[in-house]
């Protein structure tokens, strides 16, 4: 019984991984600062956005998404790295400033 209990889980921790597995086509920036905005993925430029602390700057390019510049202390979101896949995001938590990929295939997880 345990055995099938387990293997039930691992499939569906499988499944559930595929869905990231589409690249993004826009990312969705919002601050706790009120700034709201949808950015096209396959035009490369650089955004600021005004959060808690200060701006934090965006670079978009060739797909993917990261932050480059943050006034947070420990840096985690330049850190994190380029995102690029439905479901991806970056989140820099002491500025408020969250950037998430959506695209055709965007379910998080709990919408059925």
């Amino acid at each position: 019984m345990l055995v099938a209990v387990v293997l039930v889980g691992g499939i569906s921790l499988l499944a559930m991984a595929g869905l990231h597995t589409e690249t993004g086509r826009t990312v969705v920036v919002k601050s706790l600062k009120g700034e709201s905005l949808l950015l096209d993925l396959s035009r490369p430029r650089t955004v600021e956005v005004e959060g808690l602390l200060g701006i934090t700057t965006i670079s978009i390019d060739e797909g993917t998404v990261r932050f480059i510049e943050s006034p947070c202390p420990h840096r985690l979101c330049i850190k994190k790295g380029p995102v690029s896949r439905v479901g991806d995001l970056i989140a820099c938590l002491p500025n408020g400033v969250v950037a998430r990929i959506t695209g055709k295939s965007d379910y998080d997880g709990i919408t059925p």
